[in-house]
């Protein structure tokens, strides 16, 4: 089955390929870029996504079709927050390894993806190429592979790959609790999705207005698991809804229509539905962030931000200072996934704070982040109390 899927998916590219090079044109784009705090000081990427595509096609009068070819590599930072075998909280595992776990919890994953896409305009105001409603149809890969930190910094030191007994070659071990982890740590699976984009969000340089939500529903079934009989294992299902948006409060402008102050109110809420037999880290990717917190892998989640935004002078075209206040909440539930041994539990927690940013030509952030976490129903006592970025940030945002 998995060779006559495979089989499939080379034909149609094959056909894609084709049709850019006979009357289709032809475009491409950086669709996705993220660093890792241990190269370049996190100031660079090192990992980027990159989509061919061509918007030639038209299905429905008026309304944009777009067929691309999506394409990821780099490596990432992630964090190992769960017993391995059992899928108990670190915090509260009683096995003597979970020790190092704690101490040590950081390792890096290379990657490569790939995601094959059909997205269709569906609605929008005539005479425009604004899309009110979006939807897309795309068949995802992914390979990963887990190695101890790479660089061994100060903050992201330990090698727990070589220190602990069940990520050696012994096979009596049975690692439910991180199944991407699990044989020689190489990861091999493929998704089908369906999703859609519903935007009447109006974003300027120093204002934002309107609302907009998008949408996801993935299936990774175990047949499409090419690694699930020599290493990691991943069969899951997932549904996610995400909204962001904002109203102006009051904005001046210049003469040439420029910022000059302007404030805000902005806000993201975000819902994750997460389930199956085999959850691997990839799957709980939020687009959001929980402020110094990250959220346990459960069936459930629902996280928020509320921020009010003040903007100051505009410069360098659209480059322009950023400062506001922000309050996070996260409410996880469920059943803890990868872990069939717990009960159902619900976790709360709160934070509020201060960002200070200075946005570069609408892509590149500069930030410094301080708050308090005020509220956390979890186990975990070092999530409450004062938190600060460790230096300053950088992140990029891309919208197409």
């Amino acid at each position: 089955m998995v060779k006559k899927i495979v089989i499939a998916v080379f034909l149609v590219l094959l056909t894609v390929t084709g049709a850019f090079g006979l009357s289709l044109d032809f475009e491409t784009r950086i669709t996705d870029v993220q660093m890792h705090p241990d190269f370049w000081l996190g100031l660079f990427p090192t990992s980027v996504s990159y989509a061919a595509g061509t918007e030639s096609l038209q299905f429905l009068s008026g309304r944009k079709t777009d067929l691309f070819l999506e394409l990821g590599t780099g490596t990432l930072a992630r964090e190992i927050t769960r017993d391995p075998v059992t899928g108990v909280p670190l915090s509260q595992s009683e096995n003597d390894y979970c020790d190092y776990f704690i101490t040590y919890p950081d390792y890096d994953v290379m990657y490569a993806a790939w995601t094959l896409e059909l997205s269709q305009g569906i609605v929008g105001p005539r005479d425009t190429e604004k899309d009110y409603l979006t939807l897309s149809l795309a068949f995802d890969g992914k390979w990963e592979i887990a190695l101890n930190p790479i660089l061994q910094t100060v903050n992201r030191a330990g090698t727990p790959f070589d220190q602990i007994p069940f990520y050696s070659e012994d096979e009596t071990y049975v690692i439910s609790g991180t199944p991407d982890l699990a044989g020689d740590r190489n990861l091999v699976y493929m998704n089908y999705r369906f999703s859609g984009v519903l935007d009447d969000l109006l974003l300027l340089t120093g204002s934002r207005s309107g609302i907009k939500t998008e949408f996801e529903f993935i299936w990774a079934p175990e047949y499409l698991n090419l690694t699930k009989k020599t290493g990691g294992k991943a069969s899951f299902f997932r549904a996610w809804v995400y909204a962001n948006g904002g109203t102006m409060i009051m904005q001046k402008q210049d003469e040439n229509n420029k910022n000059v102050v302007s404030v805000g109110f902005s806000y993201d809420v975000e819902f994750r539905y997460l389930n199956g037999e085999y959850v691997p880290k990839s799957a709980e990717k939020l687009k959001g962030s929980i402020w110094f917190f990250e959220p346990e892998n459960m069936n459930f989640l629902l996280r928020g931000t509320a921020k009010l935004d003040l903007y100051g002078p505009q410069f360098l075209g659209s480059c322009i200072p950023r400062v506001y206040g922000f309050f996070d909440f996260s409410y996880s539930w469920g059943k803890y996934n990868n872990a069939p041994g717990l009960a159902s539990d619900s976790i709360v927690t709160g934070s509020f704070g201060v960002h200070l940013e200075a946005k570069l030509f609408g892509a590149l952030a500069l930030y410094y982040e301080m708050g308090q976490v005020f509220f956390h129903t979890g186990n975990d006592p070092n999530v409450l109390g004062y938190k600060h970025s460790d230096g300053l940030k950088i992140a990029m945002e891309l919208s197409f």
